[in-house]
């Protein structure tokens, strides 16, 4: 039996949902040969698609006869070519033959700044080809630097989560495979940039084959192109730095990667204490089908994970490397093997372990009505463990009328958090969060008809979270325990079928889930919260659907979607009925080569998750407690239109768009504070918040990278309703953010970056106030020689507030880099001038907030770096 078949079956087997089968259709292969426009060589590597109705439906690369074979169902329209050196090739296929003749046409890079421009950005149908290395200035180490000065791309350059016009993408190829799935952050944080020969934006992008030409996602992917010599080769990198105070600075990485078009493999091992926050890199993403999934913060690697008992670590607006004090560890190990043109199968092995320390002293001001304001004053030192670890198994088949995938996964992760606090005493609290699960995902697709499709999705988890924390004060000493296991089974069917210009899709589905949930706290009887100990298990019956129909007319589209859901929630012999309806109607009209415009519109009813139903205290940290309460109902309606202009051609880029935003609680969130203790509740009250936005951006190439301008501004007001000591406290708020970046690189041996913003913001409320924040970093890069490289790098915060001026040292760094054929040595001093303290300021209409971070000081490193 051969290894694809046991694999498909071994992983039917392991499914907790199953769908049917379908008729395949007849399928035909176009072949076809690809050559030297003038010198008729045949030329192997070059990237072929072919396309039905602009959308792609097919690729591979060709080998070292030049010939390539294509395999599809429906007639294709048209086909592309792409190889470095030379022009987009892009035809429409009205004959068809057993040898489709390709020639490629050597690039020419004339004087004439238009044959240039049109050479570095192609755009052909829905996919747009950067050469990648044309807006490179030499600075860029690692892939997401690189895509960052791409046009409309920007990348989070803590995560390596990759955005093409202000979304984040559905998928990430490198040489046309998905190798690392929903953490693609660790490709984009430690792929050298300089292995990188063109970078493809798939606009509108359909993963699923058998969903091309019916179903249209209005998502981008990103698909990365290697140089000739990269692909297909074991690559290895490598960086080790060295450093003190204090003795010793570390930081050390090695990846070991191979991108060749039937398997790919990425292994990595990561280390520093430097302040890299790298467990970043392994956290799943937004990502298709992987919606839910989607955390980006320094407290939980796995959404599933975050209770209400959670350690705080305070987030500075700065570059990690000032203040992150850590010592950190990763492991990734990923397999991918394309079995077929259709079939392949993947495994990763990821994990992490992390320790975190922090020091600060926080002034908390509280304004009552009666004037005088209650103080509350924290000195802190935290100490943070945790440890990550997860094993993914994953099959998936991807043709033009099928689509399986199982993905298996089993997760672990422990923390475990002091602090010392002190405040007219002394304070400590410690937290224990052990978790664990294990999730199997499931997705079927059966194209049925030229215009119809079925897909069947499963999602099956097991949670469970044995949480604990202590708190020792001189007035109590509090244990809270939250002890979970939650199980959720989610399954759906759904259609998607096109009749002419208008496509269908719809969805039903019955989720069933069980959460039991144990609760303890004692210790504060004192503070009158009598002891709890409470246990609830709440079944969930969710059957729930949602209608899609999107129009074709024109150089517009228009769809419109009905979703709805009804819960049915029993708990301790109560049952009731939730309903959820979120109805929308959104708009997308091309009006020409550069002009297009978005508009959307929705409105949601919807209510808390079904564990709010324990009506029990959560004690979150030493003074804070929650209560939780009955369902809370929320009903919300939003607006959004943007204007789009994007000149490809004189790379020349801007936007302008409006967002509105009406909220409203059947429970108004309610604050009591007192000297020891504050309680967030809730009110049987309904409260309204309004919320309004204005955003422009502008962006101009002038040259790829000669001089780059990048303005934006935004706006945004509202009104608040909260309530405080039982009073209500009404505010309004209006923010108004500046940000203007330069990057200037005119010549080879000279670059320079830099990026101020400002911000105003002004409060009206019990207490009113206004403030300043001015923000600036730079970057400077001398070559005065070909191998020597200088570079200043400097950070600076001011904020002014009523009655304050707080003006913090500005953080440089100053390194100087020298190139050998294989290696390159940077000799670095950060925070050059030692600054040890870092203060700043924030308000609402009721509460002010002090507060001084401790920094890591002057530090000298000396990094190698090396990559072969």
């Amino acid at each position: 039996m051969k290894t694809g078949q046991l694999i498909y079956r071994f992983m039917l087997t392991l499914s907790l949902f199953t769908g049917g089968s379908a008729h395949a259709q007849q399928q035909s292969i176009l072949h076809g040969t690809v050559r030297d426009g003038e010198s008729q060589e045949t030329l192997s590597g070059v990237f072929v698609t072919i396309y039905i109705d602009n959308t792609s439906a097919g690729s591979t690369y060709t080998g070292e006869d030049g010939t390539f074979s294509i395999p599809y169902s429906r007639t294709p329209t048209s086909i592309s070519a792409t190889l470095l050196g030379y022009k987009v090739y892009h035809q429409d296929i009205t004959t068809f033959s057993d040898a489709l003749a390709i020639n490629m046409i050597p690039a020419t890079f004339e004087i004439s700044a238009a044959a240039v421009r049109a050479s570095v950005i192609e755009e052909h149908g829905d996919t747009l080809s950067y050469t990648a290395q044309a807006f490179a200035d030499g600075n860029e180490r690692i892939l997401g630097e690189l895509l960052d000065k791409l046009p409309g791309i920007s990348v989070n350059a803590s995560s390596g989560t990759i955005y093409h016009n202000g979304h984040p993408i559905n998928k990430f190829y490198v040489e046309g495979m998905d190798l690392m799935g929903n953490r693609y952050g660790i490709v984009t944080k430690n792929l050298a940039s300089d292995k990188i020969a063109r970078v493809e934006v798939l606009q509108r992008h359909q993963p699923i084959r058998a969903l091309q030409g019916i179903n249209l996602t209005g998502e981008s992917a990103i698909n990365i192109i290697l140089k000739e010599n990269e692909r297909g080769t074991w690559t290895f990198g490598a960086t080790a730095a060295i450093g003190a105070p204090p003795l010793p600075l570390f930081s050390a990485q090695a990846m070991l990667s191979r991108f060749a078009k039937t398997s790919q493999n990425l292994f990595l091992i990561k280390g520093n204490n430097v302040g890299n926050d790298i467990l970043r890199e392994i956290q799943e993403q937004q990502y298709f089908g992987k919606v839910k999934s989607f955390v980006l913060d320094t407290q939980n690697a796995d959404s599933d994970f975050a209770t209400e008992l959670r350690p705080k670590r305070t987030e500075i607006p700065l570059p990690q490397p000032y203040w992150y004090d850590n010592l950190s560890g990763i492991v990734s190990l990923n397999h991918l093997t394309k079995q077929s043109n259709t079939r392949q199968f993947r495994i990763s092995l990821n994990g992490a372990a992390e320790r975190f320390r922090e020091q600060s002293v926080t002034r908390e001001e509280i304004f009552f009505d009666e004037g005088k304001p209650m103080v509350i004053e924290e000195q802190r030192a935290l100490s943070d463990l945790r440890y990550y670890t997860d094993l993914t198994a994953g099959w998936e088949n991807n043709d033009e009328t099928h689509y399986f995938s199982d993905e298996i996964k089993v997760t672990g992760q422990w923390r475990n958090a002091v602090s010392a606090l002190s405040q007219n005493g002394p304070y400590s609290q410690q937290y224990e969060l052990p978790s664990f699960k294990i999730d199997n995902q499931l997705r079927l697709t059966t194209r049925i008809h030229e215009n119809q499709a079925l897909t069947i999705t499963s999602n099956t988890k097991f949670i469970r979270n044995n949480h604990r924390a202590d708190y020792e004060t001189s007035a109590y000493n509090a244990t809270q325990e939250l002890a979970e296991n939650l199980f959720r089974s989610e399954n759906t069917a759904g259609f998607d079928f096109k009749t002419g210009a208008l496509r269908w899709s719809g969805i039903a589905g019955l989720n069933l889930s069980y959460s039991g949930t144990e609760v303890q706290l004692s210790g504060l009887a004192g503070q009158g919260i009598p002891d709890v100990h409470q246990q609830i298990g709440i079944l969930a019956i969710h059957p729930h659907f949602s209608l899609r129909s999107t129009l074709f007319w024109g150089v517009s589209q228009w769809s419109i979607s009905l979703p709805g859901a009804l819960s049915l929630l029993s708990t301790q012999g109560r049952t009731m009925l939730v309903p959820d309806f979120s109805p929308s109607v959104s708009v997308s009209v091309r009006l020409n080569q550069v002009w297009d415009i978005n508009a959307s519109a929705s409105y949601s009813k919807s209510y808390s998750a079904a564990e709010s139903l324990l009506d029990t205290y959560i004690m979150q940290d030493w003074r804070t407690l929650a209560k939780r309460d009955a369902l809370r109902q929320t009903d919300r309606f939003t607006a959004f239109v943007q204007l789009r202009f994007s000149d490809n051609p004189n790379m020349f880029y801007t936007s302008l768009s409006g967002n509105y935003s009406c909220q409203t609680n059947n429970r108004a969130a309610s604050y009591e504070y007192n000297e020891m203790l504050s309680l967030r509740s809730y009110l049987p009250i309904t409260t309204s918040d309004d919320t309004y936005s204005l955003n422009g951006r502008m962006t101009k190439y002038f040259g790829t990278k000669m001089f780059v301008v990048d303005l934006s501004c935004s706006a945004i007001w509202g009104n608040r309703n909260d309530y405080l000591q039982g009073n209500a406290a009404h505010y309004l708020d209006f923010s108004l953010t500046s940000e203007l970046a330069l990057r200037f690189n005119p010549t080879t041996w000279f670059s320079a970056e830099a990026r101020g913003s400002h911000i105003w913001t002004d409060i009206h409320g019990e207490v009113s106030t206004h403030s300043h924040t001015w923000n600036f970093e730079g970057n400077i890069s001398v070559r005065p020689i070909r191998q020597l490289t200088l570079g200043v790098l400097g950070h600076g915060l001011w904020q002014q507030v009523p009655g304050t001026r707080i003006t913090n040292t500005p953080l440089l760094d100053v390194s100087a880099g020298w190139r050998f054929q294989k290696f390159e040595l940077v000799l670095e001093c950060r925070n050059l001038l030692g600054c040890t303290e870092f203060s700043r300021e924030s308000a609402t209409a009721w509460q002010r907030i002090t507060t001084v971070s401790h920094l890591c000081g002057r530090q000298y490193l000396l990094c190698f770096r090396s990559s072969l």
